[in-house]
């Protein structure tokens, strides 16, 4: 059975459209360093799961978690992203060192909030850095000229895991800005997936898992973001 894996934008050197997907790559060279440009529509789109409510959660491109973006150390990463919510949204890039250019770190008072219905774009350089994510994920693969300690994995397995609450993040919010201590989420997600509770089975029944199946001797590489 084959292992499924998460979506990736991957900004590989070849020009590419298609009317048909929410986003559009283009890229281009330059002498210092290769550059790809991405956009990303933010949107709320419903999330249902087996043992609580469905409710409205922030996807982008559609998908929950969002997809993933793929590129390699000193590329020169340009990423627009619209705010398709109907209230303000930043796009944060945590452990992403932003050298001489903290105002694209997305942090509030670094930048200000995209406003409803407008687009911003970010434009930053990556480096070999360990990332965190919320809704969404970004490989850093080491240059080719740079060795690495270890063999060429067969594959990756991508694995995201996020608290859940069935409040909505409006909600949770109000809470917070009353004191209101929001207390033990009601689970949590691995890849969309769950909700996984703290005080029952693992895996209890009824719950859609992930299956990730191995051959023996496979060399994998686990990327994990929380």
């Amino acid at each position: 059975m084959p292992r499924k894996k998460h979506s990736e934008l991957k900004l590989n050197p070849m020009p590419t459209s298609s009317s048909s997907f929410l986003f559009i790559l283009l890229f281009c060279f330059s002498t210092a360093a290769l550059a790809g440009q991405v956009t990303l529509l933010c949107s709320m789109i419903g999330l249902s799961l087996t043992s609580l409510p469905p409710h409205l959660v922030i996807g982008i491109n559609g998908q929950f978690p969002g997809p993933i973006l793929n590129v390699t150390t000193n590329w020169n990463v340009v990423v627009n992203v619209k705010n398709g919510l109907d209230e303000p949204f930043l796009l944060t890039w945590n452990g992403i060192e932003h050298r001489k250019n903290s105002w694209q770190d997305g942090v509030l008072g670094a930048n200000c909030p995209i406003p409803a219905g407008w687009n911003w774009t970010y434009q930053f350089q990556v480096k070999d850095q360990i990332l965190r994510v919320d809704i969404g994920g970004i490989i850093i693969n080491n240059r080719e000229v740079i060795p690495v300690p270890f063999r060429m994995p067969d594959g990756d397995i991508t694995i995201f895991i996020s608290d859940w609450y069935s409040k909505s993040h409006k909600e949770l919010r109000q809470d917070v800005e009353k004191g209101i201590n929001l207390g033990v989420p009601d689970g949590i997600l691995i890849n969309g997936l769950g909700p996984y509770r703290f005080d029952g089975p693992v895996v209890p029944d009824g719950i859609t898992y992930l299956k990730i199946n191995v051959e023996p001797g496979e060399f994998l590489q686990c990327i994990c973001y929380t």
